[in-house]
């Protein structure tokens, strides 16, 4: 008999071709209801701590992803503003604002993109050669939030110096 909040685990692998929801329901019978049966998430979900500890790491992961947001905004706006002189020439020669500005978000996502591909192949190769028993997970659905995050913010940094874009005078730009 054990200590009423004490729990003790058994895992079981079922057969190939094996139902497990109707191997966990013959178990739970066969000891007349006194085991749960629950899945192998569930149970390590249940640990002590395991909670407190996913929320803390997805609040340092958040953290992380916005401080480099910002970075990856601030970027593209200094890269725009050192560009002025640039942009003075293209619109002298009858770029017009629309076009100078459509040519900086594109720059803006194509470098981003194009980093993210770079970084993520990266992240693959380190994983191939790290041991198993480092726990690593990379998801789709977490490279999916970092590269839609990171073009955004590039475009939003993009945006920002707009107005300096849509402000430039050639003639004094390019003196």
């Amino acid at each position: 008999m054990l200590a009423p909040g004490t729990y003790q685990v058994l895992t079981v692998s079922t057969a190939a071709g094996a139902d497990p929801t109707r191997v966990a329901a013959a178990i739970d019978a066969a000891t007349g209801g006194k085991t749960q049966t629950v899945t192998r998430s569930f149970a390590v979900d249940s640990l002590p701590g395991i909670k407190q500890q996913r929320s803390t790491f997805n609040a340092i992961i958040d953290t992380t992803f916005f401080v480099a947001a910002l970075v990856v905004a601030l970027f593209f706006v200094l890269l725009t503003i050192e560009r002025l002189g640039m942009y003075a020439v293209f619109k002298a020669i009858g770029a017009s604002s629309g076009q100078l500005f459509g040519q900086v978000v594109l720059q803006a996502v194509v470098i981003t993109v194009v980093s993210f591909v770079l970084g993520a192949l990266l992240a693959l190769a380190v994983a191939s050669v790290i041991p198993p028993q480092v726990p690593l997970q990379l998801s789709a659905g977490r490279a999916i939030e970092v590269v839609v995050g990171l073009v955004v913010m590039s475009t939003l940094g993009s945006a920002i110096s707009l107005r300096r874009v849509v402000r430039i005078d050639p003639a004094t730009a390019i003196s």
